[in-house]
């Protein structure tokens, strides 16, 4: 696996007796993280099953109560707090023969009752030399793009337009009317529309963008939007909230 030697060297140093129970696995978008939960899976012959979906009260006191052994996983990425809730029952009282592992950017999202009783796995970073292989459009993709997941997105994307895009945005965002401004949502992808440009890259790129222009003040505008649109349902209309944001900070209001 790609750059995870130190990772995968922790993860071999467990047997199926010290494997802790309850493991926050923690990255970046792009990071292997189903690869890794496949690598465990094999390693210690623990059926793989992905619950993200399937979250209840009934289904998670069933999983508790099998005899059976297996290693779930959960996407937290939509996951509410009331899902965090459910999924309390694997934390408080640790079943011998459930695993369970949540994928997640961020452990200070999670419960702290979550985090207390987990054991925390960081993937690695990647360096500029590991990631180059794997980019087509070197220059833009190996500025904006920091996981090998990203890189694949990148490189199915025309990178010097989505540039341009966000270029234009910046430079013409002062003097636009609002009514067009709004429009930029309609070439982002909000429903998996392969012609439309991916939210996350589009957001990588912009912040490139406005770095490199010392753009200081709509950078954080977009860090705060970031960090705040991913666990929620309706990312276009949070993004077209963020638009109008940034309008009003290019036009002084």
């Amino acid at each position: 696996m790609l750059g995870q030697e130190k990772l995968l060297e922790k993860i071999n140093n467990y047997t199926i007796d010290t494997l802790p129970h309850s493991i926050l696995l923690v990255g970046q978008r792009g990071d292997p993280y189903l690869e890794l939960c496949e690598y465990i899976s094999n390693r210690f012959n623990l059926p793989l099953f992905d619950i993200t979906e399937t979250i209840s009260d009934d289904y998670i006191n069933e999983i508790y109560q099998s005899p059976n052994l297996g290693l779930y996983i959960v996407n937290m990425v939509n996951i509410t707090v009331r899902e965090q809730n459910i999924l309390l029952k694997f934390f408080e009282e640790p079943n011998r023969f459930t695993y369970i592992i949540l994928l997640c950017e961020s452990a200070s999202d999670l419960l702290p009752t979550i985090i207390s009783r987990s054991f925390e796995f960081d993937f690695e970073k990647y360096s500029y030399y590991q990631l180059e292989p794997l980019a087509k459009e070197k220059d833009l993709t190996l500025k904006v793009c920091s996981t090998p997941g990203q890189i694949e997105i990148a490189n199915s994307t025309d990178m010097v337009s989505l540039y341009n895009l966000c270029k234009t945005i910046l430079d013409k965002m002062s003097r636009a009317a609002y009514f067009n401004a709004l429009t930029i949502s309609d070439k982002i992808n909000f429903k998996d529309e392969y012609e439309k440009y991916d939210l996350y890259l589009f957001i990588k790129m912009l912040s490139y963008v406005m770095l490199n222009g010392s753009d200081v003040k709509s950078y954080f505008l977009l860090k705060n939007f970031n960090r705040k649109i991913w666990p929620l349902v309706n990312k276009k209309q949070q993004f077209e909230n963020f638009i109008t944001e940034l309008w009003l900070l290019k036009h002084g209001n």
